[in-house]
């Protein structure tokens, strides 16, 4: 699929995709800025942007957060180091956003192990 093709579904089917492909290919793309993670507001919840493909990622970060970078993490990684951090900072998830969209859409920690358990993940 095209990038262009991915950033035209819409949000729930792309956030479904990001998901399928994040499992399928075990890494994904996070955006770090300096040292840290880049964290986001959305609806007055802290957030963290999760995609699964790096030109997604660059894509958004042109038009919302130029100075960050994409960095690619393990789905192993990010589930035995980085989520359970998260979940106790009620982090949400925001799963591939597209550049026309200052949001995408959110999950929590529990609602996407919950979502990689269903799909046979499991740390």
């Amino acid at each position: 699929m095209t990038l262009e093709d991915f950033q035209q579904l819409a949000p729930e089917e792309r956030a479904e995709q990001t998901l399928l492909a994040i499992i399928e290919q075990g890494e994904l793309y996070h955006l770090q800025h300096g040292p840290r993670w880049a964290m986001l507001s959305a609806e007055g919840d802290a957030c963290t942007p999760l995609f699964c493909r790096k030109d997604a990622a660059l894509q958004w970060l042109g038009a919302h957060y130029p100075e960050a970078k994409p960095k690619s993490l393990s789905l192993k990684k990010l589930m035995k180091e980085w989520l359970p951090l998260y979940a106790e900072d009620d982090v949400y998830l925001m799963l591939s956003p597209a550049p026309r969209e200052a949001e995408g859409i959110l999950i929590t920690i529990d609602e996407f192990l919950q979502a990689l358990s269903e799909e046979g993940v499991t740390l």
